[in-house]
């Protein structure tokens, strides 16, 4: 079941399908969850028909549109393993079958197969399902969509024989891939076991597994999508990970409503200090984020010289200029505004060092914190004590292993770690990445994947601190408005990504496609 995104307190009911987040749960934890709901009266064979029934209604639905085989040219080849995944595939085979699809089963050689799987071959069989013979060499051409029912979480060993020589037949062709809850080659807790099919979209069973999560997976995963095979209406993942992972139904529930007689001070008043020299231009696009994010004003702070800079770049934004020129120094004690957001193009300068820590110490407003202003306190790690409550912190990886003053061997002891200094300085950390951690104060972590090479390009989390200060300035809370910015930082790139492409498209590109995020979360 799900977890509400507006309720932090232990204890609070899920009782949502769709408009709450998944919990992530790892592989131990789904077989509790099936034994205690076997131990209930639910039969195996049940759960593996529903579950194969989703994923056929799921393809051929307006959803799955995207991965369907070319016309009269391909057909859906599912390959089938010998346990309970296989059973799976061999359910998804006859129900496309019987909807009058061209389909080919593939059949793992094995020395055993459990017997829910064997079962469901045999009704395949009597349904009239074609099977290709064991002794022919598989064949798979661009024009079909491969189904992965090979392996599932329950795999403890590498890949090898027939599987490892499958894997690549299909990784030659460059066909559409459907993994069926994981793709072969990963278990539940996130380890490669040697080859893994690389899928360009996974169908999971009610709670997202947690190698399915990982950064390091998101070129096997693909498009994630969740299904209910009815497990969840019995039992409850019961998890320690305490890991969540949201969508855009979660978020849209916390969206304001914008009052259409609203003026510029209903949607609040926005500050941010940064820029060095050389470091201009992550200001400008700071400032342009944050105007689209829905500010009713934005004012950038910035060196005296780099004024020109951002007023011709974008005239929207009020403009406060230092006394200094090349790095931020001081700031007037007329600035006022509803939030604050410190660290774009910021640099190392002793002087801006001293800006930050005086805002820590007497903050003006609620603080979000980002590049050069996370290397400072880096390198001031007394300063964390006068972190105000409720502040936002977003840094990247590397920026985050300063701050923890150490290097981790994975995205999960990264994650832990991101949670345990959320909890420790009162914080919201948001941990950027293909996946990015969103660590809330109470200890929980809120995931969105957002895996798109077009993001990976200077300035794009100058773009992501703009939005969340912007959405400060509003009255979010530091969760919400951290969670929606994300959203919209992600949302926004992937329009740009299917537009232009991850080669060619641009930081700025991300920017002017907020709009268009913003439209699709409200809708």
């Amino acid at each position: 079941m799900r977890s509400p995104l507006g309720c932090w307190q232990e204890g609070s009911p899920g009782v949502f399908i769709f408009a709450h987040m998944w919990k992530v749960i790892g592989a131990s934890a789904m077989r509790n969850s099936e034994a205690r709901a076997f131990a209930k009266g639910v039969e195996a064979d049940a759960l593996m028909v529903r579950a194969g029934d989703a994923v056929a209604q799921w393809l051929l639905s307006p959803a799955g549109s995207a991965i369907q085989p070319a016309s009269g040219a391909g057909r859906w080849q599912v390959l089938v393993g010998p346990g309970n995944n296989g059973g799976d595939g061999a359910v998804v085979a006859r129900k496309l079958h019987l909807a009058g699809r061209a389909v080919g089963v593939h059949v793992l050689p094995a020395s055993r197969r459990s017997p829910a799987c064997q079962h469901q071959l045999d009704l395949a069989r009597a349904a009239g399902v074609p099977f290709v013979d064991a002794a022919d060499v598989l064949k798979i051409t661009s024009n079909d969509t491969v189904v992965d029912a090979l392996f599932g979480i329950g795999l403890d060993r590498p890949l090898d024989g027939e599987a490892v020589a499958w894997i690549e037949v299909v990784r030659a062709a460059g066909c559409q891939v459907v993994a069926v809850d994981v793709p072969s080659g990963l278990d539940g807790d996130g380890s490669v076991q040697g080859p893994v099919m690389s899928a360009s979209v996974t169908l999971t069973f009610e709670w997202p597994k947690v190698s399915l999560v990982l950064p390091a997976n998101a070129d096997h995963v693909g498009q994630l999508v969740v299904l209910s095979n009815g497990l969840s209406e019995v039992v409850d993942a019961e998890d320690d990970l305490r890991w969540y992972l949201q969508d855009r139904l979660d978020l849209g529930e916390l969206v304001h409503a914008r009052p259409n007689a609203g003026h510029k001070g209903t949607f609040g008043h926005a500050v941010l200090v940064g820029g060095s020299t050389g470091r201009m231009g992550a200001m400008v696009l700071a400032a342009r984020a944050c105007s689209r994010s829905g500010a009713g004003t934005t004012t950038v702070h910035v060196p005296g010289d780099g004024l020109p800079i951002v007023q011709a770049a974008w005239p929207e934004a009020m403009a406060s200029p230092d006394p200094e020129r090349g790095h931020v120094s001081a700031l007037p004690a007329t600035l006022q505004g509803s939030a604050w957001g410190i660290g774009p193009g910021l640099g190392s300068h002793a002087d801006s060092g001293l800006v930050l820590k005086r805002l820590l110490q007497d903050p003006p407003g609620p603080m979000v914190l980002d590049a050069d202003a996370l290397n400072l306190l880096a390198a001031n790690p007394t300063w964390t004590t006068f972190l105000p409550p409720g502040s936002i912190l977003t840094p990247h990886v590397r920026e985050f292993e300063r701050l923890a003053g150490r290097t981790f061997p994975g995205d999960r002891e990264r994650w832990d770690a991101a949670r345990d200094l959320a909890v420790k300085w009162g914080c919201v950390l948001v941990l950027k990445g293909a996946t990015t951690a969103i660590c809330a104060p109470q200890g929980r972590v809120f995931l969105q994947r957002w895996a798109n090479s077009g993001m990976a390009r200077g300035g794009s989390g100058d773009v992501l601190t703009g939005v969340i200060t912007g959405l400060r300035a509003q009255g979010y809370s530091p969760l919400a408005a951290a969670s929606i910015g994300v959203y919209l930082h992600g949302s926004a790139g992937a329009l740009e990504a299917a537009s232009r492409g991850a080669d060619g498209m641009a930081v700025c590109d991300v920017v002017e496609a907020l709009p268009e995020a913003w439209q699709q979360l409200r809708r």
